[in-house]
């Protein structure tokens, strides 16, 4: 967990400094300062701070991933990836229902209704798959 620790650690400390010079270059600019700008930049650090101490907390309580260790090997890091669906058709339903909602936006609110009517039935559907059909289990 350390590449990722220190992936948000620079992050806070970049947008740390970063905060108080946007304040007072639009202060400069515009003579007040720029206020919902500031907010996002200062909440933006303090999430990731908060994120940073979370994975640097829970990194301790870990046993070192193969990644973390200098003495690992590949084969440290071998084993299964995960499971993915064979075949599905799923994808593509709830693809063309995003695609409807968004040309709902251009065409009508009442297309974006009907995309999210079939996108309940799409999103069942990939959720649900192996529940039914010859992938049961």
């Amino acid at each position: 967990m350390k590449a990722e620790q220190w992936l948000f650690w620079a992050l806070a400390i970049y947008l740390g400094l970063m905060s108080p010079v946007y304040a007072f270059s639009t202060w400069k600019t515009q003579g007040e300062v720029e206020i919902i700008g500031t907010v996002v930049l200062i909440l933006t650090f303090l999430f990731l701070v908060m994120i940073g101490a979370f994975i640097a907390l829970t990194g301790r309580r870990m046993d070192a991933r193969p990644e973390d260790r200098l003495d690992a090997t590949v084969a440290d890091g071998a084993g299964p990836v995960g499971f993915f669906a064979p075949a599905s058709i799923w994808p593509f339903w709830c693809a063309l229902v995003v695609a409807m909602m968004f040309l709902g936006w251009i065409f009508g609110y009442w297309m974006t209704i009907i995309g999210v009517g079939i996108g309940v039935w799409a999103v069942a559907g990939w959720s649900l798959q192996f529940y039914r059909g010859d992938y049961a289990h």
